[in-house]
């Protein structure tokens, strides 16, 4: 079982499904509601426990009632805890989130307030076979990506839009979603923004774009490695899901392409089904998936 530190953020996802996104400021009736446990790195993590990795989540909450909620769902998914950092009188981070009947989201999202902004616990990490971090702290994946390069080994970003872009060029490998390269580069075109960033950026990078699938940078020339074609019903967490498969699988010795399709085949199983984190899939559900579709 390979092992991977993810740094980033968790928090309670409060979920309602609705036919289509509200406009106006009226009161809206959900079709059906939920709540879960959410985040990207939280979720990353879950996603690597359902696939038989060993994950290790990093992450900074209040200790409030969104923090024992968020603790109490990752100790359910087997997540190990000893990076989780709690500050009294911070303010744990939620969304409210929105689905429609396509499952594409909407999210408003509180990123916490107060939180710990110390680094020390980051360092000297135990050795582990791979790392991912989301770009929410500054700081903390300064320290987190130092502790990579001296073990090693791959370091994968989840790129959205960054507070400080420059802190990204030591790791191995930059993993960007569409408005997040968009945000880097203000280019709308993916495979004009991905190449611009190669051609500067010495990381392996990639795109992800849902139905879309992933454009990747190799040898000078952009491909795309198509998605599985699926009957979406809920994208929230696919993403997260995506991050955490890929990472898993370079941790496991595969190569960036083997890693994409199977990040591509865990994302799609999540997006077929209605709940979010409860939906995350397991190891041999991918498998099969893999040995049906390709």
């Amino acid at each position: 079982m390979k092992s991977v530190f993810v740094l980033g953020i968790a928090l309670v996802d409060f979920i309602h499904f609705v036919n289509e996104a509200p406009t106006g400021w009226l009161k809206h009736v959900a079709l059906d509601a939920e709540i879960s446990g959410g985040g990207t790195g939280a979720n990353a993590a879950v996603a690597i426990s359902r696939l038989q990795g060993r994950a290790t989540l990093g992450t900074r909450l209040g200790n409030d009632m969104i923090a024992k909620l968020v603790v109490d769902g990752l100790k359910e998914e087997q997540i190990l805890l000893d990076y989780v950092q709690q500050k009294n009188e911070a303010k744990s981070p939620f969304s409210s989130v929105l689905v429609d009947k396509f499952g594409e989201r909407q999210i408003i999202s509180f990123r916490g307030q107060g939180l710990t902004k110390n680094t020390d616990w980051l360092n000297d990490l135990p050795k582990f076979d791979a790392f991912l971090a989301d770009l929410r702290w500054s700081d903390g994946l300064k320290t987190l990506i130092q502790q990579a390069r001296n073990q090693d080994v791959p370091i994968v970003i989840d790129g959205e839009q960054a507070e400080n872009h420059d802190l990204i060029w030591n790791a191995t490998h930059l993993a960007y979603s569409k408005p997040g390269i968009q945000s880097l580069t203000g280019e709308d075109n993916i495979v004009t923004a991905l190449r611009s960033v190669a051609n500067v950026y010495p990381n392996w990078i990639c795109v992800t774009d849902g139905e879309n699938g992933v454009f990747r940078s190799k040898g000078g020339k952009i491909d795309n490695i198509p998605s599985f074609k699926i009957d979406s019903k809920n994208t929230l967490g696919a993403g997260d899901v995506w991050h955490g498969a890929f990472t898993l699988r370079l941790a496991e010795g595969a190569d960036e392409d083997d890693a994409i399709v199977f990040a591509n085949a865990a994302a799609a199983i999540k997006s077929t089904r209605l709940n979010s984190r409860a939906s995350f899939p397991k190891r041999h559900e991918v498998d099969a998936f893999l040995n049906k579709n390709i």
